[in-house]
């Protein structure tokens, strides 16, 4: 009972280490049945990733329903800190790859 616990409790956490996730409604009043991410109309059931961002939208309904998934937080050694993306043109999530600068 206790594994089932455990296995519950990672599933929940899982997500917000790896990435954040934004849920929402995605519309254009013109355009009925679709999503708008970015200035990019994207069906339902479709997924979009805009050039030099490194988010991921994914619509889920005709209501404009839709995710955002941007890079997590990362950690890093205290005495370091984090540099620029390395490749944010990547597909997402490789895109959240950072630079890692030490002393």
């Amino acid at each position: 009972m206790t594994a089932l616990y455990i296995v519950s409790l990672f599933t929940l956490i899982f997500p917000f280490i790896c990435a954040q996730e934004f849920r929402g409604y995605f519309t254009d009043p013109g355009s009925p049945g679709k999503c708008f991410f970015g200035g990019v109309a994207v069906l339902p059931g479709n997924k979009v990733q805009l050039a030099g961002k490194c988010k991921l939208f994914i619509c889920h309904n005709r209501d404009g329903s839709g995710i955002v998934r941007s890079c997590g937080p990362q950690k890093v050694d205290s005495s370091c800190m984090l540099g620029d993306f390395l490749n944010v043109n990547a597909t997402f999530p490789d895109c959240c790859r950072r630079e890692v600068i030490c002393p």
